[in-house]
């Protein structure tokens, strides 16, 4: 788990990357990770089809017509395909296998 900018609140380093509202402040060490507040309300509120909790910032699956919901480290865990996008080519993107 890396600091984070908001008192008190931890992330995963993975999960940062993952999360497009986040960023980190040092890229050498990878933290402090910033702009947590500024994480979608429903990305917590989502249900993680892996883990089914809802604890955590979710990312959903890119394929169309899917809105599948999981923590980016059970999503990697589980063997999904997550595929990296840069921003101008639509964003992180999952999709499973």
């Amino acid at each position: 788990l890396k600091r984070t900018t908001t008192e008190g609140v931890w992330c995963h380093s993975a999960c940062c990357q993952w999360i497009p509202e986040t960023t980190v402040l040092d890229v050498d060490t990878m933290e402090p990770i910033d702009q947590i507040k500024s994480i979608q309300r429903e990305r917590w509120e989502l249900l993680c089809t892996v883990c089914k909790q809802r604890m955590g910032a979710k990312i959903q699956c890119g394929h169309p017509g899917c809105y599948l919901a999981y923590h980016p480290l059970c999503a990697r865990a589980s063997g999904l395909f997550m595929e990296a996008r840069l921003e101008d080519e639509g964003g992180p993107n999952t999709d499973e296998d």
